[in-house]
């Protein structure tokens, strides 16, 4: 029997958090609650629902995990295929459930009403049958419960809800203490064992982990629940004197129940005892802001934990751990992509320095040659960018050692281009340097996104993107340094000398890459096994609508049949078609009337401000995890900037334009990108794919729009900058659509603790 103080005691914190979510959501609010055997899990859920059903008139249901167990002969069958596993025996281990069942239940209580007339069939499992081994209830015989009025309340009880599952490292530390101790008895002389995991292999220990790792990615992880109950306790003993005093008074009144020997044989479940210590909320290093509760309890019977969710879904870190794996991310992997960036652009670029050093009268380039040689590149690099993220999301590949050869690759090719020596052997070039680049970039934004949340990726990935700025800011004065230095050395020109010195530079930033970078959460090997779980844990928390992941075919399938992944595609085309002036800027800036060396210094301090601007922008729109406003005002000042640039021929408000039309339009790339690895990341494979798609879409663009700036257009070039500003507008116009588009999607996921950002 529950007090009815105690009920009133947590009520007071869940009733405001429910009430809260009854608000802003119409599928039910879902109250885990967990605790030992016999700490009175299903004593707490029916007086819970009882009293939000009868004094608070709460719509409020219970589901016991043990009704989602496999039927009795999927039981039989799992214990005969593994006869030496004492774990698999009977019924209560993770693996003993249908997790399609579970599933399949969860998809019909979270159908609101407009979308599902048919009652809510709820599963149920009889202990009694088969002499006490029990077995699923028929179908016909479950009950049903209507979908109005509206479900508003789930409480979803069981032992193991909640635990997060352990490091395999962590789990034979734990057995190995459990030997150590297993040789001697209490001090007081009770046979009342808390090492019962001595009993068991490690094999088997470490399959039931495996099954609880697959629980919690499949139906009951954090983002399953709202808020959480757990039943504590200080004495783990305490499980055997909860459970001694419910089977004698079982005895006392029906005849039956378990004798006092089966229960100390019997009661401890090794599972508890190895995952007592990782519970989610132990394990949840930050605590959302809004409808975040925790209260210890300090009697034994019980205390109480409840979370709640984020305001947008994404975790705020307030744990030591968690703050320095972040660092060690960042001072690993950050370091290493920038420099990769870096030199991606200044070995693309080198080609717009070059056509000032007189390339184009070198290779006798006539008429529009010049400009395919710009967008040849990238049909090259559209070929290979989605079969380089399937492959990089692959198993099989290590995403450290395959983006570093990459690099070297497109290293040699690079410096081959001071090779060429006419139209011909300018545009093969150009074509390969394409394809070696194209994993590069969305394999960067890849590897980000599966190592960073999404309030944290925003700011790397602007922190990413200023490789590509600053490399197109100091890659003027690179080039005058080298054309005024080295031309005619050893019979070679200046800018065959700068495809020389760049491709060597990046060759070896190459070999450094393969050992600085990541591979996965679980498999970079500069992490330590407890930073390696973290890792992978937070990044669970942080995803929206998590799914098994199936394999790379899947994810690609998941990802075009999404109709967000297009939208987000045509945004992120339209920022970039905008972004065109970037292959010709020394020529933009070249119309102000200066000679090649001035030009060149001159397309510095634009980029050095986008650069900066973009850095704050990355870092606003990962503080308030929001996207919209950030993209429309940077979006509009670009607008602002080539309307000037299409207005006047003044030297100096031309000057001024470049300034706002590179700061805006560069500062909007990492919130597009982040929003993408935010909206469609359900799994690595969907996100990986998803963001090369949209990379390959939104490149197209400069294939196009290389024929927009003719030389014949000069000075003013009217029709390319009267182009960027309408691009700068259907981007801003997009955004808004998929912000209408994600407000509306969100009112359907009340249920869940992550929520789309916008």
């Amino acid at each position: 029997m529950i007090e009815p103080s105690a009920i009133q005691d947590v009520l007071q914190y869940l009733l405001p958090v429910i009430q809260s979510h009854r608000a802003r959501s119409s599928t039910p609010f879902i109250l885990g609650l967990s605790g030992l055997q016999g700490s009175g899990k299903s004593t707490w859920a029916a007086a819970l629902t009882e009293t939000l059903n009868a004094k608070h008139g709460i719509n409020t249901r219970t589901l016991s995990l043990d009704d989602l167990y496999h039927d009795h002969d999927q039981l039989v069958a799992l214990r005969e295929s593994n006869p030496d596993n004492g774990l698999l025996r009977t019924r209560g281990q993770p693996g003993t459930h249908d997790e399609d069942l579970a599933r399949r239940f969860f998809d019909d209580v979270f159908q609101i009403p407009e979308d599902s007339s048919e009652d809510i069939r709820w599963p149920a499992f009889d202990k009694s049958l088969f002499d006490g081994e029990g077995g699923r209830v028929p179908v016909s015989q479950w009950d049903t419960v209507p979908r109005n009025p509206p479900l508003e309340v789930l409480v979803f009880e069981g032992w193991c809800l909640g635990f997060q599952p352990l490091s395999p490292e962590e789990v034979k530390e734990k057995w190995e203490k459990a030997k150590a101790a297993s040789n001697s008895i209490s001090s007081d002389g009770s046979p009342l064992s808390t090492t019962t995991l001595a009993n068991h292999r490690l094999e088997h220990l470490l399959l039931v982990n495996e099954n609880l790792a697959r629980y919690c990615e499949s139906f009951m992880g954090p983002w399953r629940f709202d808020a959480f109950l757990h039943l504590s306790t200080d004495q783990l003993v305490n499980v055997y004197h909860w459970r001694l005093d419910q089977e004698r008074a079982l005895r006392d009144k029906k005849g039956a129940g378990m004798t006092d020997e089966g229960v100390i044989n019997a009661v401890l479940d090794p599972g508890f005892k190895m995952v007592s210590e990782k519970k989610t909320l132990d394990d949840l290093e930050s605590k959302p802001n809004d409808n975040f509760v925790e209260v210890s309890g300090e009697d034994e019977k019980g205390g109480v934990l409840q979370p709640g969710a984020d305001y947008s879904g994404a975790v705020k870190k307030t744990s030591a751990e968690e703050i320095a794996l972040v660092r060690k991310l960042d001072w690993r992997i950050m370091p290493t992509l920038w420099c990769m960036y870096f030199l991606n652009y200044l070995d693309r670029n080198a080609i717009a320095q070059a056509r000032l050093d007189g390339l184009e009268e070198d290779l006798k380039l006539e008429g529009s040659q010049y400009n395919t040689c710009i967008s040849i590149l990238f049909v090259g690099y559209l070929l290979m960018q989605i079969p380089s993220n399937m492959l990089m999301s692959s198993k099989y590949i290590r995403p450290s050692i395959y983006m570093g050869i990459c690099m070297m690759a497109w290293a040699v090719v690079s410096a081959c281009t001071a090779l060429a020596k006419d139209y011909v052997g300018l545009v093969v070039v150009r074509f390969f340097l394409g394809i070696t680049e194209a994993p590069f970039y969305p394999g960067a934004i890849y590897m980000l996104s599966i190592f960073y949340t999404r309030k944290e990726i925003a700011t790397r990935l602007s922190i990413l993107y200023s490789g590509n700025i600053f490399a197109t800011s100091f890659s003027g004065l690179i080039a005058a340094a080298v054309f005024n230095t080295i031309d005619g050395n050893h019979g070679l020109k200046g800018w065959q000398w700068l495809f020389i010195i760049e491709g060597c530079l990046t060759f070896g930033i190459a070999l450094i890459g393969m050992f600085t970078l990541a591979d996965s959460p679980l498999t970079t090997r500069w992490l330590k096994p407890e930073e390696r779980q973290l890792a992978h844990d937070r990044m669970l928390r942080d995803t929206v609508g998590l799914e098994e992941s199936k394999g790379a075919r899947a994810g690609f399938k998941q990802a075009v049949r999404d109709p967000r992944l297009w939208l987000l595609c045509f945004i992120q085309n339209m920022h970039l078609s905008a972004c065109s002036f970037n292959n010709f800027f020394p020529t933009v800036v070249g119309s102000l009337g200066f000679n090649p060396t001035i030009t060149l210094v001159l397309t510095c301090p634009p980029y050095l401000v986008s650069g900066f601007f973009g850095y704050v922008a990355g870092l606003s729109s990962g503080k308030y995890n929001e996207r919209t406003w950030h993209i429309t005002i940077c979006m509009g000042m670009a607008i602002v900037g080539f309307v000037i640039s299409c207005a006047t021929l003044n030297t100096a408000a031309r000057y001024v334009a470049c300034f706002l039309f590179a700061s805006g339009a560069y500062a909007v790339n990492s919130p597009i990108l982040g929003w993408v690895s935010a909206t469609l990341g359900s799994t690595q494979e969907k996100k990986a794919v998803s963001l090369s798609i949209v990379n390959v879409v939104a490149n197209a663009s400069y294939v196009y729009t290389a024929y927009l700036y003719p030389k014949s257009d000069g000075p003013r070039y009217l029709t390319a900058m009267a182009s960027n500003a309408a691009f700068a507008f259907a981007c801003i116009a997009g955004t808004w659509v998929l912000r209408i588009w994600l407000i509306q999607t969100n009112k359907k996921l009340g249920s869940s603790t992550t929520k789309y950002a916008y």
